[in-house]
């Protein structure tokens, strides 16, 4: 989905005019909902997945032209999932949910804006690591392996009169 050029326009000027400020807000405990709702002069809007994409990459590159890379980078490294209406987003590590916590407000306000829902909120993620932890092979133990995946490897080594004692 296309966000027009005016849409475009009214996310650069929402990031422009600093939603950082503390004017008018009170964060509730998981740092997610305003008490001041006033601030949302529209009425909820469905929430579709590729419009949540489409305003993500958006801030993303505001972000970008603020010239916070780290950010950034973080932001743009996943795709946002929609579920049971709140958006999904993956990280990576312990580092990067603490980095969005700290503009999460900032995140939420402009989500909340240009998709015109004040409901929206975020759970972050942290990706479970799908990385096996290999065992350093000694150098016979990994001429055992490869034998056992190619016994005629046995053969050549006595053939060659090769020595693996080293």
């Amino acid at each position: 989905m296309r966000i027009s050029e005016q849409e475009s326009y009214r996310m650069t000027d929402a990031v422009k005019r600093g939603w950082n400020s503390n004017k008018n807000k009170q964060d509730s405990a998981d740092g997610q909902s305003d008490v001041d709702t006033s601030v949302y002069d529209f009425e909820d809007q469905e929430l579709v997945e590729e419009k949540v994409v489409a305003v993500w990459k958006a801030f993303s590159d505001e972000v970008k032209k603020r010239d916070e890379q780290s950010l950034y980078v973080t932001l743009s490294s996943e795709t946002p999932k929609l579920k049971d209406g709140m958006i999904e987003f993956q990280v990576a590590n312990q580092y990067q949910k603490e980095f969005i916590e700290n503009i999460k407000l900032e995140l939420l306000r402009f989500l909340r804006t240009q998709l015109q829902n004040k409901k929206v909120l975020i759970e972050l993620k942290i990706q479970e690591s799908n990385h096996k932890f290999i065992k350093a092979l000694s150098p016979k133990e990994q001429y055992e392996q490869m034998v056992e995946k190619n016994p005629i490897l046995h053969e050549l080594r006595i053939k060659l009169d090769l020595d693996l004692s080293h």
